[in-house]
């Protein structure tokens, strides 16, 4: 969590549906101030929880949620899945390549792994 820059103002939203996954599950408005909620609650609330040097943006309608983004990654994962062998329909469209793929992909003979004659 990081402070607001000394120059930002709150911004309260109304206007729209505005989810809080909490007790209650919907409000009114709600007023923020750089990554932090200031008060989620009716418009009267949030216009005095920001004072009167704020922004007020309005949704149209559209829906707010506020929350987090978890933008992680599973690099194990991403190196596991490039030795994995494409026989998808687009690379492999028929019995016959799937088996010589695999084949070649194993140094074996296309006989030993010929699924065309099962």
């Amino acid at each position: 969590m990081t402070a607001p820059p000394l120059d930002s103002k709150p911004i309260i939203f109304s206007g729209g549906p505005i989810l809080t996954m909490a007790e209650p599950l919907r409000v009114e408005a709600i007023t923020i101030l750089g990554d932090r909620i200031l008060r989620a609650g009716s418009l009267e609330d949030c216009r005095a929880a920001a004072g009167r040097d704020r922004e007020e943006r309005d949704l149209s309608g559209r829906t707010l949620m506020p929350g987090f983004v978890d933008a992680h990654t599973h690099p194990l994962m991403l190196g596991q899945t490039q030795t994995w062998l494409d026989v998808s329909p687009r690379v492999a469209p028929s019995r016959r390549s799937t088996s010589r793929r695999t084949s070649c992909r194993a140094g074996c003979r296309c006989e030993l792994l010929d699924l065309t004659r099962a």
